[in-house]
């Protein structure tokens, strides 16, 4: 990536940090990305833009935008498929499609393992993830593709994609992300973090999307979108990432809300995640049971 690409690091953060957006959110150009983790984890400092670069920046604001098209997957074929048709969740390191609890516990929830009680529910093809008070406790569930050494489903590239209801408690905190698999046989290696959806029950109908570089033993690196949509809050829905070499691609019912560049960290195997949190702050008006339902979970690959 060229140099010039890091130097405009201030842009790069106010179009990603900023405001909801209500319609498709300023694609990035490809020399526009944010700064990389180099090999030895470090990040690429900022540098003041050249004159001829922020007039054409202001040029190219002028033009009229044009939307992007809408998904295409004709040129995919679907490598991971999981319809809920039968309880596919396990404890860490069993033998399954997901695993429960292998993350990290956060939030005011404690992510419990798959049992008769909860927190996971299969019914009439689609699972239930359900955060609710179990003997005076808040309980609730994160499942993912890899187990605590690695094994299970990653890839590299491709398109992910999650068809869920959210919930609607004002506590509640359901996400659909992606996590290196490096990080489980290379415990020196920069951990990235691609956020497809995390919904918050205080923001209806706000989706946020971002990407975290969190190298060893250095400063992370950190970036959000929000993007407003009424309707999500409304039914089930549709939350996709696309991942190639040059960009990552964020949709909402197969429409295109946001791109950022494809950094080095981000260019291998990637596993999914599939939780229901509980936002601290809020829990005096959180309600029991509320729950995070998801018809499907599937993965593809581009065809060469």
């Amino acid at each position: 990536m060229k140099n010039s690409g890091f130097s405009i690091l201030i842009l790069v953060s106010s179009l990603l940090i900023g405001g909801c957006a209500s319609s498709v959110a300023q694609p990035l150009s490809a020399d526009a990305a944010s700064p990389r983790v180099v090999a030895d984890g470090n990040v690429q400092k900022k540098q003041d833009s050249p004159p001829e670069r922020k007039a054409t920046r202001t040029e190219e604001k002028k033009k009229k935008k044009t939307p992007p098209p809408p998904l295409d997957l004709s040129a995919y074929r679907l490598t991971f498929n999981d319809e809920f048709d039968k309880m596919s969740i396990v404890p860490d390191k069993g033998d399954g499609t997901w695993f429960a609890p292998v993350h990290v516990t956060f939030g005011a929830a404690l992510l419990a393992p798959p049992s008769p009680s909860g927190p996971f529910f299969v019914k009439d093809g689609k699972l239930t993830i359900r955060a609710s008070v179990q003997d005076g406790k808040w309980t609730s569930g994160l499942m993912q593709t890899v187990d605590s050494t690695g094994r299970g489903f990653s890839q590299a590239y491709g398109y992910f994609e999650m068809r869920a209801k959210l919930p609607k408690g004002r506590a509640t905190w359901p996400a659909f992300w992606l996590l290196t698999q490096r990080t489980y046989v290379d415990t020196t290696a920069t951990r990235g973090e691609i956020d497809i959806l995390e919904a918050y029950g205080s923001q209806h109908g706000v989706i946020h999307f971002a990407l975290h570089i969190r190298p060893r033993g250095d400063r992370r690196w950190n970036f959000s979108k929000q993007f407003k949509q009424p309707t999500m809050m409304e039914g089930f829905h549709r939350y996709g990432a696309s991942i190639d070499s040059v960009w990552i691609k964020f949709y909402f019912d197969s429409e295109e809300i946001y791109r950022v560049p494809t950094f080095e960290v981000f260019k291998g195997p990637m596993y999914m995640l599939v939780d229901l949190a509980m936002v601290d702050k809020d829990m005096a008006r959180a309600e029991s049971p509320s729950d995070l339902i998801v018809d499907y979970v599937r993965a593809y690959e581009k065809i060469q």
